[in-house]
Parts: C-alpha cells; sequence; structure tokens
C-alpha cells in the first residue's frame, strides 16, 4: 500500500509535468457540450484556473471560449450539469480576434 507521502508526491508531479518555464504543455480543453461538473473536476485535478473551449474539445481546433472560475463561482449544486455553452459566452471571442488584428 503506497504511503501518503508517495500519493502527494505523484499528485504534485502530475500537476508540475503539465508545466515548462511557464507554459501549459498539454492544456486540458473542453467542448461546448462538457458540464460545469467536468470543469470543476479538472481544476482540482490540474489546478487551472481556465480551461480553454474549443469547438470539438480538441487541441487545435477553433478556440470558441475560455471557461474562468469567475464564470462557475455563483453556480449552485443543481447546475452541475449545466452544459458550459450555457455558461459562458461563446460569441466574445471574434470580437477580441478581430481586436487584436488590428
Amino acid at each position: 500500500m503506497a504511503s501518503q507521502h508517495n500519493i502527494c508526491c505523484t499528485l504534485i508531479l502530475r500537476v508540475l509535468q503539465k508545466y515548462e518555464q511557464g507554459f501549459i504543455l498539454d492544456p486540458v480543453v473542453m467542448s461546448p457540450t462538457h458540464t460545469v461538473k467536468d470543469i470543476i473536476q479538472a481544476k482540482k485535478r490540474f489546478g487551472f484556473s481556465g480551461i480553454p473551449i474549443t469547438n470539438n474539445g480538441h487541441m487545435g481546433e477553433k478556440l470558441v471560449g475560455l471557461v474562468t472560475q469567475r464564470d462557475i463561482d455563483f453556480l449552485t449544486d443543481d447546475e452541475m450539469e449545466t452544459p458550459i455553452s450555457e455558461v459562458v459566452k461563446i460569441e466574445v471571442l471574434p470580437i477580441l480576434f478581430n481586436a487584436l488584428s488590428i
């Protein structure tokens, strides 16, 4: 049976392996159909403060939103099965991209 110390070290390594010099090498990406519960579980497991949302939940696809803690802070337990598409304002990003290209 693994000791509590070994379990803690394993969890810390799992989080640290996703970072290299401040860059996230293997980000957690979700789709608009994932639920608030999925976001909360990913935040607990990996410690990320924001999770990118792509149109199909895969890295390299079109970015359609970003879920932050502020998006889910005030949701109740009854809203945990709510799809991310109902929590995040997906229309905001095209405006941002247009502003950045000016």
